[in-house]
């Protein structure tokens, strides 16, 4: 535990709580974080995890994993479904990994309470599974600062239509997903925001149709479908000026 250079830990884990086990050979253990857009129980974790052939992680994995990769739980928790421990009063606990006021924090959460979108799930995959193929990183989260939060969330989901993930109040700051869970953190700037020429680009079925729509229901444009150095599509911005270009398949190819 340690090793882990944690800010804070609970009081019962330790040694004595979680003692570290030996094994006969060494292992290398892949850790796979699977998310739920909504709230699962560890039960229901487990099945998915069951159906995608990953193993339940040890408490050791979650020991380790926060030596080996200690900023991942700065971004959102990360719980391990292991064997629970039964702690005080009955309750059965499983080791978490999270962040609290920008401390790395090792704590215990209950295994059989629900589970909210905001927290992760750490699996590994069993030694029959293909090792993954070096491949091209995904790019799934974007933060964008904000002066307004409350008012650059109305807009956001009344405008482009997207959907709350899930909100950090503490931190002025909220998660927003497109249809295809690329999600966009809106959070409070302390100062004025500055775009900078900053454009986020969403793809709509047609542009012509969606400007006509949106334009009727009050939405001002900057321009109209057009072509543009960017290709072809129209542009508006949002409440800071950042710049929100929409455009489909067909016209960029065709126009």
């Amino acid at each position: 535990m340690e090793a882990g250079l944690y800010e804070y830990a609970h009081s019962c884990v330790t040694s004595e709580n979680f003692p570290a086990r030996r094994f006969a050979a060494t292992r290398i253990r892949e850790i796979i974080l699977l998310e739920f857009d909504h709230d699962v129980t560890s039960d229901e974790a487990i099945a998915e995890a069951v159906r995608l052939g990953l193993e339940r992680p040890t408490y050791e994995d979650a020991l380790y994993f926060g030596i080996e990769y200690p900023d991942v739980q700065r971004e959102r928790p990360v719980i391990f479904l292991h064997d629970p421990w039964f702690g005080f009063f009955g309750r059965r606990d499983v080791l978490c990994l999270w962040s609290n006021a920008g401390r790395r924090e090792l704590g215990l959460e209950g295994f059989d309470d629900p589970w909210n979108p905001n927290y992760r799930f750490a699996f590994v995959r069993g030694a029959d599974q293909p090792a993954r193929e070096p491949s091209m990183m995904k790019f799934d989260h974007l933060t964008i600062p904000v002066a307004d939060v409350n008012r650059s969330r109305a807009w956001y989901v009344g405008t482009l239509g997207l959907k709350i993930e899930f909100e950090v109040p503490d931190r002025q700051t909220v998660a927003l997903q497109d249809r295809d869970g690329f999600t966009v953190f809106l959070q409070q700037a302390p100062s004025a925001v500055q775009p900078n020429g900053c454009a986020l680009y969403f793809q709509v079925a047609d542009v012509e149709s969606t400007f006509v729509d949106w334009s009727r229901r009050g939405t001002d444009f900057a321009h109209a479908p057009g072509k543009n150095y960017w290709g072809y599509g129209a542009e508006l911005r949002d409440p800071d000026g950042y710049l929100i270009r929409l455009w489909d398949e067909r016209s960029m190819k065709e126009k």
